[in-house]
């Protein structure tokens, strides 16, 4: 009887012995893997660095307000978001300045700082929820909170003093010791913005200011007769001058804002240019632009073109609460009815109307509507 014989058919048993090629995919992996390893070992070295960085700065921001006289603290910092992000959370913050003549305190929910390793001139501070305040004045001390579903300022900087910060927040509510609402926004954005040089190589703007807001409510009218509630404000501003010194980084050293400040943007030719000013506030509506300066007597001088729309009820309410008296408001309500005329406006359309401020008294075309007192 005949044995077949059996053949081994693995495919190891015939195949070639390893060639230079697969020794050389080998090592270029290899190689990979190292270079890998080498990239993660010193990234996370410049992240921990970085993250260091972060905990000793915020440190120091609350040890340079306790050497101004403040009293400043938390409850507890760290630090964390490795690898893409660099979170530092500051639990129950609190600043205080107990001397002076008008002392405050302010305590907050955790404040979140959010920066990317490789983009640290961009940064996000959160900080939504209950802010406790208290204010003293003339002996007196007035505590309220402020609660705010949302709550975050944007800092972008660019170099050679330039830079932009944006603070948006939404569903805000002011309340007293008592815990009654007595004042709320529903969303508002304020953007700051120092600009570079002009492109025709002038001077620019010494500060660019958006503000936008809507669904305001005061605890009293700020105009009365007109109610305490604004459906919607648009403020776009730029701001020429010395606002440096105004702000206290000059020669008012910091911290001193006020008449002093004042005089020396008014006297260094310090305007307000008003890109636009929009307001919806009771009855009346507005929308326009002009320009505001501050006159020897630190009262406002000025020129704006607006449209107007409600003109009337918002006159017969000011007069009603003795706002403006009964003679001029008849006066500027029969100027204005000619010039809604003039430009062919029925009277409840909206139309233009020049309003300038001079000499302390504001103008609706010619006629001297109400006495502007000097802002300080």
């Amino acid at each position: 009887m005949a044995v077949k014989k059996q053949t081994d058919i693995s495919p190891a048993a015939d195949a070639p012995p390893p060639g230079p090629a697969a020794n050389g995919g080998g090592k270029r992996v290899l190689t990979a893997l190292a270079v890998a390893a080498a990239v993660a070992l010193v990234y996370g070295g410049y992240w921990s660095f970085l993250a260091a960085q972060v905990e000793t700065g915020v440190e120091q921001w609350f040890a340079e307000r306790k050497s101004e006289g403040l009293k400043a603290g938390y409850a507890s910092l760290r630090v964390g978001g490795f690898p893409f992000q660099l979170v530092a959370v500051i639990e129950a913050p609190r600043l205080a300045a107990p001397q002076g003549l008008k002392p405050w305190s302010w305590k907050g929910p955790a404040l979140v700082l959010k920066a990317r390793p490789w983009r640290l001139t961009r940064v996000r501070l959160s900080a939504p929820g209950r802010h406790h305040f208290t204010v003293t004045q003339k002996g007196r001390t007035v505590a309220f909170t402020v609660d705010a579903g949302a709550l975050w300022l944007k800092l972008k900087h660019r170099g050679d003093g330039t830079g932009r910060a944006m603070l948006s927040v939404r569903e805000v509510t002011l309340r007293d010791a008592s815990e009654k609402a007595v004042a709320g926004v529903a969303a508002a954005d304020f953007i700051v913005e120092r600009p570079g040089r002009a492109d025709d190589g002038g001077a620019p703007p010494a500060l660019d200011f958006l503000a936008e807001a809507e669904g305001i409510s005061y605890p009293a009218a700020p105009v009365r007769g007109l109610g305490r509630t604004t459906a919607r404000l648009v403020v776009q501003v730029s701001v020429t001058g010395e606002v440096d010194d105004a702000l206290g980084s000059g020669q008012l050293g910091p911290g001193k804002f006020g008449a002093e400040a004042m005089v020396l943007w008014r006297d260094s030719g310090g305007t307000l240019e008003v890109k636009r000013f929009a307001l919806n506030h009771g009855p009346l509506a507005l929308d326009g632009d002009g320009t505001l300066a501050l006159d020897v007597a630190m009262r406002p001088i000025g020129a704006f073109s607006l449209r107007v729309k409600g003109f009337e009820e918002a006159l017969d309410r000011l007069a009603g609460a003795g706002v403006i008296k009964p003679h001029p408001a008849a006066l500027a309500k029969t100027v204005l009815k000619a010039l809604a005329r003039k430009q062919g406006v029925p009277g409840s359309g909206e139309f233009k109307v020049p309003l300038s401020l001079q000499d302390g008294w504001l103008y609706v075309g010619p006629v001297p509507l109400a006495k502007l007192p000097p802002i300080l």
